[in-house]
């Protein structure tokens, strides 16, 4: 029911180019939680060394295992985040629109397959 991870990208701060660019580096940390069967809670924490720490949280309300509705938020910079899918056999289909003041509204959209594979004995 509980999960939680950490990661940082980037740990020798490589650099790249001519100008020796320094490559961003990047800690992450999270947890999530499934308080029932049909419910994901997730929050997350990232620090890029150059910026300022943003707050990742979201929530995801699944019916009768098909059909998806998320929400979530962002703050620093400040966004807010809706979308539906809907799963059925090997297809899934999701939408999503993002919302915050600078780029006004967001929208993505995708479909996916999955091909049957025979199980390896």
């Amino acid at each position: 029911k509980l999960s939680i991870g950490a990661y940082i990208t980037n740990l020798t701060q490589s650099r790249i180019g001519e100008d020796d660019e320094p490559l961003p580096t990047r800690l992450t940390a999270g947890l999530s939680y499934n308080p029932e069967k049909n419910i994901f809670i997730t929050t997350e924490l990232s620090k890029e060394l150059e910026y300022a720490t943003t707050w990742r949280t979201g929530l995801e309300y699944s019916f009768h295992g098909k059909v998806f509705f998320r929400t979530g938020f962002n703050l620093k910079p400040n966004a807010a985040f809706f979308g539906i899918g809907a799963h059925r056999k090997n297809l899934k289909f999701d939408y999503s629109v993002q919302l915050n003041d600078l780029t006004g509204a967001a929208h993505q959209a995708s479909a996916s397959y999955w091909f049957s594979q025979k199980e390896v004995k």
